[in-house]
């Protein structure tokens, strides 16, 4: 794919990401009477109040992404209070100031592919985050395999700077080989391993080790066999550990957790009645 081609498009899903973000700020931040002068202004740079000011801008959708960001990483425990935030999310929004940045002014260097796949899935996670629309979310990771599988083109060089060629993610299948692990193409629940293998002509002819015997199979009869990892069940002691770890990654949700967590038992002459009798 064209490194120009690119660049716009990052571009396009950065200026969804801003309209995302504004939502996203407009839901969670508390709906106070002095809101914009508190949550907004309060905590942009004084480039950015000044230039809010003077448009008089009192709306979200009003601002830039680099705007948005800094009133989102500003007030980002305050809107943890009502509403969990864990420690990716805070760090999407610390990774997107860098990704905003980067693409916002890019210089003459190219920027090389492992970067590109990278800052696109932070966007990808943004845009989850921020509940943005599935559609862009769907746009977003299929354009992300587009540029895993083609690569980049069209790398602009500058005087200083010897590039090399930068090779698509290969898509082809692992091939089978000796002591390879297999299954049936017509029963994957059979399982063998890959003696040797010999060619026929133009066939391959794969030796395995399968219900106790050797037998032979061509190629498309049998696949790899990819292990899937099974579902690993977890105690009550696994549960604490995992909610303690939450805890000390967000000091400010232990009201969450601090409910019933005195065991105190409460008994009826402590309250004095609703109605005498």
């Amino acid at each position: 794919m064209q490194y120009q081609a690119i660049v716009g498009k990052i571009n396009e899903f950065l200026l969804e990401a801003s309209a995302g973000c504004a939502k996203w700020l407009d839901t969670y931040l508390p709906p106070k009477a002095d809101r914009w002068e508190r949550f907004v202004l309060n905590k942009l740079s004084d480039h950015q109040r000044q230039l809010v000011e003077q448009s008089g801008w009192t709306k979200f959708s009003e601002l830039d992404l680099s705007a948005l960001l800094r009133v989102a990483d500003r007030n980002k425990y305050i809107i943890a209070q009502k509403y969990f935030l864990n420690h990716n999310e805070i760090e999407c929004i610390n990774e997107m100031f860098k990704v905003r940045n980067r693409w916002a002014h890019c210089s003459t260097e190219p920027i090389q592919l492992p970067q590109i796949i990278s800052d696109l899935e932070t966007l990808k996670f943004f845009y989850v985050q921020t509940d943005t629309d599935r559609q862009l979310r769907k746009e977003i990771s299929d354009f992300i395999n587009t540029v895993k599988t083609e690569g980049t083109t069209g790398i602009p060089v500058s005087e200083n700077t010897v590039t090399t060629p930068i090779k698509p993610v290969s898509t082809e299948p692992e091939q089978i080989s000796a002591n390879s692990i297999v299954h049936l193409t017509s029963n994957s629940n059979i399982v063998g391993m890959v003696q040797s293998i010999s060619n026929i002509g133009n066939t391959k002819q794969y030796q395995v080790f399968i219900e106790g015997a050797i037998k032979s199979y061509y190629a498309g009869q049998i696949e790899l066999h990819i292990q899937k990892q099974d579902n690993v069940k977890s105690d009550i002691t696994d549960l604490l550990r995992v909610l303690t770890a939450r805890q000390l990654s967000c000091p400010s949700s232990n009201s969450l957790y601090s409910l019933n967590s005195s065991r105190i038992d409460f008994v009826p002459y402590q309250f004095r009645p609703v109605l005498k009798i």
